[in-house]
């Protein structure tokens, strides 16, 4: 394989795309250690 711009963007590209994969694919736990909080303003400010 030769190594020229367009290979390196092609590698990349396949890089990308594995790499969203699996971030998609993985387990989230934010719920467990944070909470949603409602919002009808732009800023907040909590005591």
């Amino acid at each position: 394989m030769l190594i020229n711009s367009q290979n390196l963007d092609l590698v990349f590209k396949g890089f990308k795309s594995v790499y969203s994969d699996a971030y998609l694919q993985a387990p989230m736990h934010w719920d467990k250690i944070a909470m949603t909080v409602p919002s009808s303003a732009r800023d907040e400010t909590y005591g």
